[in-house]
C-alpha cells in the first residue's frame, strides 16, 4: 500500500522497414516511435490501478470478426476496412500481403491512458513520397515458414 505503481507498455513494431510493409503493419501490429513516446508520457501521468499492462499499437480498422478472412484474403478485408490504404497501394503499384496472422488492439491503452496514436499508414505513405530515410524501398511479400517477409 502506498508503494510505487507499475505500468507495462507492450509496444508494436516501430523500426524502419520497407514502406509497403510498414504501411500495412500500421493497420495491425505496428506503431510510430513518436506515438510510443507519447504513450510513455501518458503512462507516467496515469493514475489508474497499481499494476497495469497496455498494448501500444497504431489504431486498427479491423474487427475481431475479420480474423479468419484476414488470414485467408487480407487484400479484400483491407479494401473493405481501409480503402484509402488500398488506393495508396494501387497508385504506387505495391502488392498487399495475402494474409495477416494477428492484430494488436490498443483500445485499453487508448481508453485507460487517455492516449491516442496519431501516425498511421498515411504517415508512412507521406514519408515514402517525401523520400524520408525513415522508410525503406518497397519489397514484394513472401511467406517463409509461416512468417510474412519481404
Amino acid at each position: 500500500q502506498g508503494g510505487p505503481s507499475l505500468r507495462v507498455l507492450r509496444m508494436s513494431r516501430c523500426f524502419p522497414e520497407p514502406a509497403n510493409a510498414m504501411a500495412v503493419l500500421r493497420l495491425h501490429r505496428g506503431i510510430d516511435a513518436r506515438d510510443v513516446a507519447d504513450a510513455h508520457a501518458a503512462a507516467i501521468r496515469h493514475a489508474g490501478a497499481e499494476h497495469e499492462t497496455f498494448v501500444i499499437s497504431a489504431a486498427t480498422p479491423f474487427l475481431r470478426d475479420d480474423a479468419e478472412l484476414l488470414a485467408q484474403a487480407a487484400p479484400a478485408v483491407i479494401a473493405s476496412r481501409c480503402p484509402a490504404l488500398a488506393n495508396a497501394f494501387a497508385l504506387r503499384g505495391w502488392t498487399m500481403p495475402a494474409s495477416i496472422d494477428r492484430v494488436y488492439c490498443a483500445e485499453a491503452a487508448i481508453a485507460g491512458l487517455g492516449w491516442s496514436p496519431r501516425f498511421g499508414f498515411d504517415e508512412i505513405v507521406r514519408q515514402y513520397d517525401d523520400g524520408s530515410d525513415e522508410v525503406l524501398l518497397p519489397v514484394e511479400y513472401h511467406v517463409i515458414d509461416g512468417e510474412l517477409r519481404g
